[in-house]
């Protein structure tokens, strides 16, 4: 729980069998999993937004799976925008540099050894998504795509009102498009 204020860790703490690690302020997307993966010695780590609607056990499932019969390195959970979306995504997976853009999402599963060998540099904010994606794509690990059919989450500007929720996705897109260039610089640079 990255500081949130909307009643999220009290529904997490409420459920049992779930291990919550609340951090007194927000610091971040990326610091907030990094807190998380030291509280667990897990060798696979999945990874949900805690806004989703619609989720149900069988996505998460559909997620993990796999990545726990050793099919790739990393699945990702697109959360639903129809069919032609979700076949656009499956092609560009692991296809070109923009697949590592065009990924963003925050349901993944990954072995806990991938998480860890990305630089924590690049694991801040909302960089962290653009950070495994490209560490899958230079080193030519296989990563799924997975249509979390029915799955929707509520956008910013819907949960900040439209001035706050539009700063905030103008800084998440900054954040993305920062990490994504200061990894292809410090890739060409070797």
């Amino acid at each position: 729980n990255d500081g949130s204020t909307d009643g999220t860790s009290e529904i997490a703490h409420a459920q049992q069998g779930i291990i919550v690690v609340d951090l007194p302020r927000n610091c971040g997307k990326g610091l907030a999993l990094l807190t998380g993966l030291r509280s667990t010695d897990a060798s696979l780590i999945v990874l949900m937004d805690a806004d989703l609607k619609g989720l149900t056990p069988a996505h998460v499932s559909a997620v993990l799976e796999p990545v726990r019969k050793e099919a790739c390195v990393m699945s990702v959970g697109i959360i639903d925008r129809g069919s032609m979306w979700m076949q656009f995504m499956k092609w560009m997976a692991g296809r070109s540099a923009a697949s590592s853009l065009l990924l963003l999402s925050g349901q993944r599963a990954l072995s806990r050894t991938l998480f860890e060998n990305i630089p924590r540099s690049q694991l801040q904010r909302f960089g962290f998504e653009v950070a495994l994606n490209e560490y899958c794509r230079q080193h030519y690990f296989p990563v799924t795509v997975i249509d979390l059919e029915g799955v929707h989450h509520v956008i910013k500007e819907k949960k900040l009102g439209l001035w706050k929720g539009l700063m905030a996705r103008i800084q998440m897109i900054g954040n993305v498009v920062g990490t994504m260039v200061k990894i292809r610089r410090t890739h060409d640079e070797k």
